[in-house]
């Protein structure tokens, strides 16, 4: 039984956003907590670049 070119490009993308997803996310979240311990260490503060870029 086939499924056709819609239904497998379907299937891809439903692994793809299961895959990327986490992936992403976990990412995001490492950055940002090894960022967090970074400014820990030494002593900087927050960026406030974006607050700014964006007022």
């Amino acid at each position: 039984m086939s499924r056709g070119a819609l239904g497998t490009r379907g299937g891809m993308m439903k692994r793809a956003l299961w895959q990327g997803l986490p992936a992403g996310t976990t990412r995001g979240l490492v950055m940002t907590l090894g960022e967090k311990a970074e400014q820990r260490l030494t002593g900087r503060s927050d960026s406030h670049a974006p607050a700014l870029w964006n007022a």
